[in-house]
């Protein structure tokens, strides 16, 4: 007993281990009956997990519906339920918050032969060959029995079932059995505890909800802390318990090398695909600076373009001020010159309305011209009386000849002109 509790403390390593990597990994996500169904995943695929971190259960019931329920709740399935009902166990598996979790359902009619001392006694041959060939299914054993039972629904036949299997594995098979209720609200606590397969189970039970995640997380915690209190981290029929001390170190080794290959092969794939990765950003940094260089380049060609631009514009501005101001006195030019222009022919139509008038004059001295022709004989023969006139005229004498002939005066007519 000694040794066995020694091997015990020295092998139990693995469930420990779960429930603190439970508490720092909260990403997955609880799925009802109606969620989608989860993955399953190639063995290439389980490498990449840590191999202790994982989950072993077997179903046992006689509720086909509740059983199903329960291992679609914890895989977080959607698995439509079978017609017709297997008669050999059955694994599923699937990865639930980072851990691999399997699950054996048993068949349900061992519960209905059990139910009478005739058929306990001639079922519990194969009962215990069908459960074997179950736990092996999950080699090395099951971390627990789940009990499953719809809540309110129990028929109390599942004493049968737990004394069938204390009787071919002995009283520590109840020890790693916890009866689990399905229900889709919370149920009478109270009442559950006091039912008899559950004081059978040592008082252990589990109430998991349809939908609630908590629930399902909360299991494995009970089946942590379950198997911190046996003796074993899970359950290893008496038979071959001699068997797994000897051959589950090698097996585990022959597990945990196929995991380290496994992380090896990946790490040297995310390696060369570092390097490649490496490298292309290398030529991407070498193009990014290449290209930064010729910005750099057309930068100052455009700052030098942009200054010389501001010269010219800065010319062009001047001379625009320039011209502004010029045509503005050019402006102020022509009006001047208009005015004067306009002033200049005003004088002018003033001098041909003059012109005229004076021609007019000239016209009326040409006729006169005859007239005084005349009057020129008149006056030889009368001088004395022509000189007296030209005293009160102020006539200009003119002389032709031996004669003094005095002309009208003009230069009046000539000034107003």
């Amino acid at each position: 007993m000694r040794r066995r509790r020694t091997t015990a403390q020295e092998e139990d390593t693995e469930i420990t281990p779960l429930l603190r990597e439970d508490s720092q990994d909260k990403r997955g996500e609880f799925r009802t009956a109606n969620a989608e169904p989860c993955e399953e995943l190639p063995y290439s695929a389980r490498l990449s997990a840590e191999p202790r971190q994982e989950f072993r259960f077997i179903l046992l019931g006689g509720n086909e519906c509740a059983k199903h329920d329960a291992r679609n709740i914890i895989l977080r399935k959607n698995e439509a339920q079978q017609r017709i009902h297997s008669r050999v166990c059955e694994m599923k598996e699937g990865w639930v918050n980072g851990r691999l979790v399997s699950v054996v359902n048993s068949p349900s009619f061992w519960m209905v032969h059990l139910a009478s001392y005739f058929f306990f006694n001639r079922r519990l041959e194969t009962i215990k060959n069908e459960l074997q060939s179950g736990i092996s299914m999950v080699f090395p054993g099951p971390h627990a029995f789940l009990l499953v039972v719809e809540a309110g629904r129990d028929t109390n036949k599942e004493r049968y079932l737990l004394k069938a299997i204390k009787s071919e594995f002995g009283k520590e098979a109840i020890d790693y059995t916890i009866v689990l209720f399905i229900s889709d609200s919370q149920p009478n606590y109270s009442q559950i505890s006091r039912k008899s397969i559950v004081k059978k189970c040592g008082g252990r039970y589990h109430v998991l909800l349809r939908n609630n995640e908590r629930s399902v997380e909360e299991l494995f915690e009970e089946v942590v802390e379950m198997a911190n209190k046996n003796r074993c981290k899970f359950f290893v029929p008496s038979p071959y318990e001699q068997f797994m001390k000897i051959n589950f170190e090698s097996w585990e080794k022959k597990k945990q090398m196929e995991f380290f290959k496994g992380i090896e092969k990946k790490l040297r794939e995310e390696l060369n695909n570092s390097k490649l990765r490496e490298r292309d950003l290398q030529k991407e940094l070498e193009t990014s600076r290449e290209n930064e260089r010729k910005l750099r380049e057309e930068q100052d060609d455009s700052r030098l373009r942009e200054r010389d631009l501001q010269k010219e514009l800065k010319t062009f501005k001047e001379e625009r001020d320039h011209f502004k101001r010029r045509e503005s006195e050019l402006q102020k030019e022509l009006e001047t010159s208009r005015e004067n222009e306009r002033k200049l022919r005003e004088k002018q139509d003033d001098s041909y309305v003059r012109l005229r008038e004076l021609q007019k004059e000239l016209d009326v001295l040409r006729i006169r011209k005859p007239e005084e022709s005349s009057m020129m004989d008149d006056v030889e023969d009368g001088g004395a009386g022509i000189e007296n006139e030209e005293q009160t005229s102020g006539a200009t004498p003119v002389r032709r000849g031996s004669k003094e002939i005095i002309l009208p005066d003009l230069s009046e007519n000539l000034r107003n002109v």
